[in-house]
């Protein structure tokens, strides 16, 4: 009998929760977004709406690259103490995520391949540290 009801019974797969990206204040402010537009979109001639509209439209963008920001430079200060924490970061933006993506550069010996690599990896850092720069003037 049990087998019969396990046989028919529908099966259901647990999703699993999903991280949210942003902070609190940052999904509030992108709600708050979506509101205003759903009010401009409803009334088209009320320009006070549309500059309300654009004004949180610039927080959001201003909010979400202070907190790109943030995050490159918690990477930037982990990474002499937690060499994996700089790898994660890297690996969760690569192109291909199952290894290493398509280099576009013509190397094709495995030293032009790593000096390569070397080379972006260089300029990433120096650019990560210019942002933390910016980020703490």
């Amino acid at each position: 009998m049990k087998q019969l009801i396990y046989l028919y019974q529908p099966q259901t797969v647990a999703k699993q929760s999903r991280r949210k990206p942003y902070p609190k204040t940052i999904r509030n402010a992108l709600a708050r977004k979506r509101c205003l537009w759903r009010a401009h979109r409803k009334d088209l001639e009320n320009s006070r709406l549309f500059l309300r509209y654009k004004n949180c439209e610039t927080k959001c963008r201003n909010m979400i690259q202070k907190h790109e920001l943030a995050k490159k430079a918690k990477v930037m200060s982990q990474s002499a103490d937690n060499i994996g924490s700089f790898y994660k970061f890297v690996n969760n933006r690569l192109i291909c995520s199952t290894g290493i993506a398509t280099l576009i550069d013509n190397a094709t010996s495995d030293t032009d391949k790593a000096e390569l690599l070397i080379s972006i990896l260089v300029l990433c850092v120096l650019e990560m540290m210019a942002s933390c720069l910016i980020l703490n003037k």
